[in-house]
Parts: C-alpha cells; sequence; structure tokens
C-alpha cells in the first residue's frame, strides 16, 4: 500500500529519465524553471528533504522525500510534453484504461479469479489499492472525467461512455460512503460549469448508468456470493455495451439539434436548481426505511451507517484534534515525512490504531508545517489562476479537457480532505500529472526571476542526483538482507553489517544484527558476543527514533541478556511516546517484577519496595485509562482496552509475594479458569501456594490436582525457591 523496494527502482528510474529528459530538452527546460508553480512545488520537495535531517525516523522521512520529488518530476515532464501533438489524449486513455482494468481486476477478485491480497476486502471491492475508499474515489475521478468529456462534439470522447456504467457499479460496490458523497457533491457543481445542451448530455448519462447500476445491483450481489462469474460478467458486458450503444446514439442526435444550442447564461441555472430539489428529495426517499429494505444487506448497513456519529466519523474528528496538538510543537516547518505514522501514539487522546491520519493537508502540516501547506495550496491558487487567465482563449473541446481533468483531481483533493489518499505514491504522481495537464504559462517579471528560476532547476537536479544515489544504497540494502538464508552466522554478519552501512536508518537491519548474535548467545551464554549484542542495543537507543514499537523490541533485547534495568529505562520512553499502548505497560510489570525478585533474594528491601511500587503504578495507570474509557460515548470506549490477563496475573503475584494473600486470590483465581494454558497454569500454582501459606491445605491440594497436567507442582517449588530461600 505505502513505500517499499518497489518504488525504491520506480524512483531511481524516473530521476534517471527525468534527468535525461532535461539535458535534451534545455531550452524547454528553462521556460518551464520559469513557472512560478514548479517553484512552490520545488519548495515543498526540498522541505521534505531538510526536515528528513531532523527527523525522528529519518527512513521515513526520506522515503517521503522520494515520493514528493517522484511526483515533482512527473510534474514537471508533464509540463515539457503536454503540448506533444495527441499527447493529452494519450495521457487520458491511460488514466481512463487504469480506471477500467483496475474496475475488471476488481471483480475478477470479488469472483476469486485471482488471488491479489485485499483486493476484495470482506464484501467491498478494492482492486489492486487494497483499500476500497482510495480505490473508490480514483473511481469517481474517473467517472466524474468520463461524464464531463462525453458532453463534448468529439465522438471519440463519447464512445468513453462504454466505461462509465463499470465505474458506476464498482464505485458502488466498494461501499465507500465518503466517496458517494463527494462524488454527489462534486457531480452538481460540475453541472453548473456546462452549457445547457452540455447539461442535458451529463444528466441523461448519468441517469442511464444510474438506472442500469439500481437494475443490476441486486443480482451481481448475488453472484458474488454463489460465485457465479459467468453470469456477473455477462451482466457487466451487457449494462456496459448498453449504455454505451444508447448514450452515443442519444449525443449525436441531441449534438445536431440547433434548437438546444442556447448561450442564455440563465438557462444554464434551470437544470442545476431542479436537480438540486431532486437531490433532497432523493436523499429523503433513498433513507427512508422502505427503500432501504429493498437493498442488498451491505449497502443497507452503509446508507444507514450515515452520520456523524459512527465511529468512523467521530476517530477522524480525534484524528484532527491530536493533529493540530502536533502541530502546535512544530508549526512552522513541521516534523518531517512520516511524522504522523512516527508519533500519532505519542499524542492520541484514544487507543486508536491509525498509521495515517485521513486527512491530506492536517498530515502534508504535521510533516512539513504550516509553511509547507502554504506553498501547496498557493499552487494549487496559482494553477487555478493560470486556468482563468486562459479560459478566454480556449476552444470548446479544449475547456471541455481542463473541465473534465480539474473536477478529476478536485473530486482526489475533496474527498483528501477525509482520507489518506495521498499517502499512495500513485495517487500523488496521478494528482501532479493532472495538475501538469491542467497548469497554463504564468509568467512573473521581477528582478530576479532569472536568479530564482535557475537556482530552482539547480535545486531539482541535485535533489534527483542525491535521491538516486540514496534509493540505490538502499535497494543495494534491501538485497544484501535478503541473502541471509541458510548460511552461516559469521557470513550473515558480514552482509548485515554491509546492510546497515548502506541504509543506517533502518532499525529492523539492527535488530537482524542482534537476533544473529542472540542465537550464538543462547547456545553458548559467550559473555563476548554478550557484549556485543549490548553495543547494539546501546547504538539503537542512542538514535532518534523513540517510537513504542522500537522500545517494545528494544527492553526485550535488553532483558534476554539480563539488563533489566535498561529494559525498564527503554520501556519509560516507550509509554512516554505511547501511552495507550497497552503491551508496553505489561512488559515494565514483567520486568519489574523480575527484579524485584532478584532484589528480594540480594536483601535490598528499599529497592524491592520500589519496584513493587512501579508495578502498582502502571497497572493502575491501564487501570485508570480503562475508566476513562468507560466514560465516553459508545463508539469511543473501546471494549478490547483493558488490562491484559498477564498483568493481573503479575499484579496477583505481587500481592502474594507481599504477603496480601486474600487480594491475591481475588485476582488470581479468575484466571484459574481462562483457556490460556500459561495463565492458568501460574494462576492454579500461585492460587494453591497461598492456600498452603494460609494452612488450607486441602484447597490447596485440589487446585495442584486440576493443574497435574500442566506442570503446576514445579511452578509451586520454583516459587518456594524464588522467594523463600
Amino acid at each position: 500500500m505505502f513505500f517499499d523496494q518497489d518504488f525504491y527502482w520506480i524512483e531511481t528510474g524516473v530521476a534517471i529519465i527525468f534527468l535525461f529528459f532535461m539535458f535534451l530538452n534545455w531550452e524547454q527546460i528553462r521556460r518551464v524553471f520559469k513557472q512560478p508553480v514548479v517553484w512552490l512545488l520545488s519548495l515543498v520537495t526540498f522541505l521534505y528533504l531538510i526536515t528528513a535531517l531532523f527527523a525522528e525516523n529519518q527512513l521515513l522521512a526520506y522515503q517521503q522525500f522520494f515520493r514528493w520529488l517522484m511526483a515533482t518530476q512527473f510534474f514537471i515532464l508533464v509540463l515539457l510534453i503536454k503540448e506533444y501533438r495527441r499527447m493529452q489524449d494519450f495521457l487520458w486513455y491511460s488514466i481512463l484504461l487504469m480506471g477500467t482494468w483496475t474496475a475488471v481486476f476488481g471483480w475478477l477478485a470479488a469472483y476469486k479469479l485471482t488471488d491479489f491480497k485485499d483486493a476484495f476486502l470482506g464484501y467491498r471491492i478494492s482492486s489492486v489499492f487494497q483499500y476500497p475508499n482510495t480505490y473508490a474515489v480514483i473511481l469517481a475521478a474517473v467517472l466524474i472525467a468520463v461524464l464531463i468529456r462525453s458532453t463534448g462534439k468529439k465522438k471519440a470522447f463519447i464512445f468513453d461512455s462504454f466505461t462509465a456504467y463499470l465505474l458506476l457499479i464498482t464505485l458502488i460496490f466498494t461501499y465507500s460512503r465518503g466517496a458517494w458523497l463527494v462524488f454527489a457533491l462534486v457531480w452538481f457543481v460540475g453541472l453548473l460549469f456546462l452549457r445547457f445542451k452540455q447539461q442535458i448530455l451529463y444528466i441523461f448519462h448519468s441517469l442511464l448508468i444510474g438506472l442500469t447500476s439500481i437494475l443490476t445491483l441486486t443480482i451481481l450481489n448475488v453472484t458474488i456470493k454463489e460465485s457465479n462469474y459467468f453470469k456477473g460478467f455477462l451482466i457487466l458486458i451487457t449494462g456496459s455495451l448498453v449504455v454505451g450503444i444508447i448514450y452515443s446514439l442519444i449525443s449525436m442526435i441531441i449534438n445536431k439539434a440547433e434548437i438546444l444550442n442556447s448561450t442564455r447564461s440563465a438557462n444554464r441555472f434551470i437544470f442545476p436548481i431542479i436537480i438540486f430539489v431532486v437531490m433532497i428529495i432523493g436523499v429523503s426517499s433513498i433513507t427512508s426505511p422502505q427503500v432501504i429494505e429493498k437493498l442488498p444487506d451491505q449497502l443497507q448497513k452503509r446508507i444507514s451507517d450515515i452520520n456523524l456519529e459512527t465511529r468512523s466519523v467521530v476517530e477522524r474528528n480525534n484524528f484532527v484534534t491530536d493533529a493540530t496538538t502536533m502541530i502546535k510543537d512544530r508549526p512552522f516547518f513541521g516534523a518531517g515525512g512520516g511524522a504522523w505514522k512516527e508519533q500519532f501514539e505519542r499524542y492520541q487522546s484514544y487507543p486508536y490504531i491509525s498509521r495515517q491520519a485521513h486527512n491530506f493537508y492536517y498530515q502534508l502540516t504535521v510533516e512539513i508545517g504550516i509553511v509547507g501547506l502554504i506553498l501547496f495550496l498557493g499552487l494549487l491558487l496559482l494553477i487555478l489562476l493560470s486556468i482563468i487567465k486562459a479560459r478566454k482563449s480556449m476552444n470548446d473541446e479544449e475547456y471541455n479537457r481542463v473541465l473534465a481533468f480539474g473536477f478529476m483531481v478536485g473530486l482526489i483533493l475533496v474527498h483528501s480532505y477525509i482520507d489518506f489518499n495521498m499517502s499512495y505514491a500513485y495517487v500523488l504522481v496521478l494528482v501532479m500529472i493532472l495538475l501538469g495537464l491542467l497548469t497554463y504559462p504564468l509568467n512573473f517579471q521581477f528582478k530576479w526571476d532569472k536568479a530564482v528560476s535557475y537556482t530552482v532547476l539547480v535545486l531539482i537536479v541535485i535533489m534527483s542526483l542525491t535521491s538516486t544515489v540514496m534509493a540505490s544504497r538502499f535497494i543495494y540494502a534491501d538485497r544484501v538482507v535478503k541473502k541471509i538464508v541458510n548460511i552461516p552466522i559469521s557470513e550473515a554478519e558480514v552482509l548485515i553489517a554491509k546492510a546497515i552501512n548502506a541504509n543506517p536508518y533502518e532499525t529492523k537491519y539492527r535488530f537482524e544484527k542482534i537476533n544473529l548474535y542472540l542465537q550464538v548467545y543462547e547456545k553458548t551464554k559467550n559473555n563476548k558476543v554478550k557484549q556485543r549484542i549490548l553495543a547494539e542495543a546501546l547504538k539503537i537507543n542512542a538514535m532518534k527514533q523513540k517510537n513504542p514499537t522500537v522500545m517494545l523490541q528494544l527492553s526485550q533485547v535488553f532483558a534476554k541478556i539480563g539488563f533489566l534495568g535498561n529494559s525498564l529505562d527503554v520501556l519509560d520512553v516507550g509509554i512516554k511516546n505511547g501511552p495507550w499502548r497497552w503491551q508496553l505497560y505489561e512488559q515494565d510489570i514483567i520486568y519489574s517484577f523480575n527484579l524485584a525478585k532478584y532484589y528480594k533474594q540480594q536483601n535490598n528491601q528499599d529497592k524491592f519496595e520500589k519496584m513493587i511500587s512501579r508495578i502498582y503504578d502502571r497497572y493502575n495507570e491501564v487501570v485508570n485509562r480503562r475508566e476513562y474509557l468507560d466514560q465516553q460515548v459508545p463508539v469511543l470506549q473501546y471494549k478490547g482496552y483493558k488490562p491484559s490477563l498477564t498483568m493481573r496475573l503479575f499484579v496477583g503475584q505481587t500481592k502474594v509475594v507481599e504477603g496480601k494473600y486474600k487480594e491475591g486470590l481475588e485476582m488470581l483465581l479468575p484466571l484459574t479458569k481462562v483457556k490460556d494454558a500459561r495463565i492458568k497454569r501460574d494462576s492454579l500454582a500461585w492460587s494453591a501456594y497461598i492456600y498452603q501459606k494460609m494452612g488450607n491445605l486441602d484447597k490447596a491440594n485440589k487446585l495442584i490436582q486440576q493443574g497435574k497436567d500442566l506442570g503446576v507442582d514445579k511452578i509451586i517449588k520454583g516459587i518456594y525457591s524464588d522467594w523463600e530461600n
């Protein structure tokens, strides 16, 4: 879904092509770099590079820099090539082919004719995008462009209507409520920009594909449940052909009707007013129980859930609130690419799990600050101004193209306010290609304009060369690591060292190196190997990256070599950066208990009591957070967040070693009935130990007998050995 090795290859290839094309078209390049839009987009990319130097997770930051640089390179390339004959038509049909093919692929996945991870997610089509909401907005964007382009006089664009039904029915089966609503909004606004005759075609085309979708919706839903792909594809193909043929014929008739060539501006508001009233009535009708109950089950659920109190809506509001807090900490230049993914747990107000802010504009501001957001919005504003300035010189066909591409990119950008579409490198590049196609010359004459244009040009070249070198090193590192399979540890150590040298920002490689050493240490208990593990762990601890996942892994490494004090220090940092991550508290309680045992054996009462107090503090923090959630509205209660069985076990054990036997039994006895074998065994053993200490041998023996097959008797011997010798 996001950024992996494949994108390193793509970015490197694009950079090489870009640099090669620059030197072949030097005169054109000089003209392109006089455009202020290029300056602004280049500065956005430059901000990603600069902030990467100071980001906590530099790997994520550089990856985001690579993405934006690639998008910038595509934008500039489009400015260079779009005036070539037929180039704009070629780009349009490439986009249309993408929308059509991914729709077909989505249906193949729905009928289980292809195996692609999450292409059919539950009951929702997500195709190659693996996320239904983003795929829905791509379909909606292509569909709105088809509806607008097919209102033109050019016959080739009329035949685009053969794809319209497929795009709409696939959009419906993504079950993306946000995309549906944004599509309806953009569809209505698009109507206002069309002439009277075009409005007729636009509305007729929409009604035609809408009616066809309604008639086939229930049948297609049944074919998916029954995996009847033959009938399903027969319906899809027939529907596409019927829509295409009918619209093509009607379009030709209407285009020849001179009576409809009204130029009165007032006429173009007749249909929007009528449609507005119809839409209000339609929304009221479609949400009525009588209509909803006739729809497929999944569609009923998605429509009935459209309100401002669903978890999806409430959580997105929380993302915005938490993102605002993050922005306040670094308002001007942000915290670097990937900052939300790296730091959201530090700021989150509830225990949600979301590696994306689900709002492109807030996430952009988190990453490169208010300055970066202003630059991006300035880019959009300049492109809009260039279109307005060029409007008078546009012929009908060019105006139709601008409307189609404009509403296509506008739909994606509007929907990106409620989802993370732009986190996909593909979507980001698609947006930049469309913006490039919409850009018209808008030169600003001032004293230093040449100096600025040459400076930006040099900057882009330097960034392209830098990214090519870095991405190549990252590719090399990944290739080296993949060779570490069934080879001697000495050879593996050399390879992993090369990988770390090529990509020092990837903590995964460093943990891989530690795991190699741990394999040797667990067999030999060699002190030199132990010191190597410690040295590597300390290197990770010294890195800027402090996210809870890394801290949890690091604490486990320290624990495996006996440095429990270091484990607790690392967990302190982890909890500070992820106060809702219950796994950190669980690990902290376990290590604190083991340290308490050590201090008890060393007769160090002060430190023993300190560890006991730490256990209760950590446990109570989780309990207090659970109580806080219980006071929230139902969608924010997160019922899964609660003290784990392991926490309860170790707190119960802590009560016992303090001599609080009754309190210990209250916590431990309920755990003797759980399914988890380890929890059941230990709770039986400690409960039996309590009864033995209290002199109730019958109950103790009964529990021992109950856990005989689990090895409870051995655990009890260990308790006596650890805590009473």
